[in-house]
């Protein structure tokens, strides 16, 4: 009964974040209760943002809030979008599901000087409030630029760029780069990114292509899907123990990095350099999730290593942990700064877990196996998504959930498996990983539908992991659970 009582709990958490999410984020479809899109016109361009769940473009705007008339939801949906506070002129017009209006902005607009992958004008929007949680950055574009089906509501592109030419137009101030603007530690690593770039445009081709391709190997190792590929090899040649305990680990600093990088709302380097084109864009820098994690599991490894039995794994391991510094800042991802942060908040980590491992009164295998240190973690990302909805958040709550029911429904959660397990397991993930993207750019029109595959993406590939990792679902202990949970709802009833 202990151990439902947990399941319901967990249920619980995801049910009443998830719900706080959608609510905080979802666009009305109801049309009694329309949304509200602030439409601004700035030196004869449109401003739109681009969104972190679809990757689309789209125009400020979203549902209106209840004791909110359409004209103040369009103002704060600009304003949490694109950090702007703006004046809100006559109505242009309607779509089948929101007012569309003039807006103004009541401040200079900044833009940078040269065209960004779209061929528009980047806006500095990291102010936003919603910068890293919805909206991942701004830009002003000529609306003739933007083929329909890299907006958000292709059907209704058509009609936007129709209201787009009765709407005022207003001035625009360009800028080369926003440096002076940067913490004075980090201008320094700017000058330098600076520098570097200006060194490829003087190399050969050849040269230049050779260096960026090294650049991006090292960002290969902070792409999310490599922990995918990696974990199931971990538990074949270091077994579940150390795999979980590694799980663990980079679940509460990763949390931590996230918690800090809301809090310290540090940019990254291409926000103040236009000309750098990222290789991926979403939120704030510091401190570095992926080398924080790198450095744990480093820590964590090194702590194992009378039970490891690989050649040169310390070295390669080292050299990952630098490559990976290495192109995450040379692309712009990163600064350095940032890198060194996340590496002593992993190391502090993994000096913790090692702490709490030495205790002759903790069964560590034991607690790693059971529900309460991941019901702990789960309580905990569930207060923080709530408080703060990020990608990074939600992402975990959905793992933790789905951690937590492999240990409910998986069988025989010690076993080793086989190596051919393991090959299938990573075909099968990566196909998983593949259908995600799909389904998200095809339902790209529905906020609903993006924001739950969103939330499902890791947490499906995280089950799925367990449950091929350790011969899949036990039926039986399914059916107990089920049964148990009907017979104490009609208890509670």
């Amino acid at each position: 009964m202990y151990q439902h009582l947990l399941i319901i709990v967990a249920t619980l958490v995801v049910m009443l974040t998830s719900g706080g999410v959608f609510g905080q984020e979802a666009k009305q479809h109801n049309i009694e209760k329309r949304g509200a899109i602030c439409l601004t016109r700035v030196n004869n361009q449109l401003l739109m943002i681009r969104e972190d769940i679809t990757g689309k473009l789209s125009v400020p705007g979203g549902n209106i809030n209840l004791g909110e008339t359409p004209e103040q939801a369009a103002q704060r949906e600009a304003w949490e979008e694109t950090g702007l506070v703006v004046e809100v002129n006559k109505e242009l017009g309607r779509t089948q599901t929101a007012y569309v209006f003039d807006c103004v902005s009541q401040s200079d607009v900044i833009a940078f000087k040269p065209d960004n992958a779209f061929g528009g004008n980047t806006l500095p929007v990291w102010v936003a409030p919603d910068f890293g949680i919805e909206t991942i950055n701004g830009m002003l574009i000529e609306p003739s630029r933007v083929a329909a089906t890299d907006y958000r509501f292709p059907a209704q592109w058509h009609t936007l760029k129709a209201m787009f030419k009765q709407a005022t137009d207003q001035p625009v101030r360009k800028v080369d780069d926003l440096i002076a603007v940067a913490p004075f530690f980090q201008q320094y690593e700017l000058h330098f990114l600076v520098k570097f770039q200006n060194a490829l445009l003087k190399m050969p081709e050849w040269a230049s292509k050779t260096v960026l391709g090294i650049v991006a190997i090292g960002n290969v190792f902070a792409n999310p899907m490599m922990a995918w590929i990696v974990f199931p090899f971990l538990m074949y040649f270091v077994g579940t123990r150390i795999t979980l305990k590694l799980f663990v680990s980079m679940a509460f600093v990763s949390l931590m990095c996230h918690l800090l990088q809301r809090g310290l709302a540090l940019p990254r380097p291409y926000v103040y350099l236009p000309t750098i084109q990222p290789l991926s864009e979403s939120g704030y820098s510091m401190p570095c999730v992926v080398t924080a994690i790198l450095t744990c599991s480093a820590f964590v490894l090194w702590q194992e290593r009378e039970n490891i039995t690989w050649p040169y794994w310390t070295p390669t391991l080292t050299v990952i942990i630098v490559w990976q510094t290495l192109g995450q800042f040379l692309a712009g991802d990163m600064f350095i700064t940032d890198c060194i942060v996340g590496a002593v908040l992993g190391a502090i980590v993994s000096w913790n877990v090692y702490q709490l491992e030495s205790r002759t009164s903790v069964d560590f295998t034991r607690l790693l196996c059971s529900y309460k240190i991941w019901l702990g973690l789960l309580l905990l990302t569930g207060m923080l998504t709530y408080l703060w909805a990020t990608p990074g958040f939600r992402h975990w709550l959905s793992i933790l959930t789905a951690v937590i029911l492999a240990l409910a429904f998986v069988r025989q959660f010690e076993t080793k498996p086989t190596l051919l397990r393991v090959v299938v397991c990573v075909g099968v993930l990566v196909c998983q990983d593949r259908v995600f993207k799909l389904a998200l750019e095809h339902f790209s029109y529905s906020t609903d539908w993006c924001l739950s595959l969103s939330f499902m993406h890791y947490g499906v590939m995280t089950f799925t992991l367990f449950a091929l990792m350790f011969n899949g679902l036990s039926l039986h202990r399914v059916h107990s659970q089920l049964m148990s949970l009907i017979h104490y709802k009609n208890l509670s009833s």
